[in-house]
């Protein structure tokens, strides 16, 4: 393998991992999972954070939260005081979750998988070493 192949295939390697460290984000509405927005590269261990006011599904506690705190969302709807997922002033905002994007994360390692299997095959000066 030449010293080109064997860099071309290094940074590859490199940009995989980089990649499965920092994936795609996307929040989504508990209701309509399939409705999701980008919420940016973020290190696989800190998820991005849901602006404040928002009622989302912490995974890691396994409860609803609005700011950290946890919230009861089955209270009955006509009970007094502030209703759970009443935010922005009555707005209702359904509950959110954060999730990794797999499908644009698989799509990179493919390109980047493809783009050094390309350079692997291009003939290139030099002499392959046994």
């Amino acid at each position: 393998m030449t010293v080109a192949r064997r860099v071309a295939l290094a940074l590859g390697l490199l940009t995989i991992a980089t990649m499965g460290a920092f994936p795609p984000w996307v929040t989504a509405p508990e209701s309509d999972p399939s409705v999701t927005t980008l919420a940016g590269y973020h290190f696989i261990l800190h998820p991005p954070s849901i602006p404040t006011g928002k009622l989302v599904w912490s995974s890691n506690h396994q409860r609803f939260e609005v700011d950290g705190k946890p919230v009861d969302v089955q209270a009955p709807p006509l009970q007094m005081g502030p209703q759970p997922g009443l935010i922005d002033g009555g707005a209702w905002q359904p509950p959110r979750f954060v999730r990794i994007d797999y499908r644009r994360l698989v799509v990179q390692w493919v390109v980047v998988a493809a783009l050094v299997g390309v350079v692997m095959l291009l003939p290139l000066s030099g002499r392959a070493r046994s």
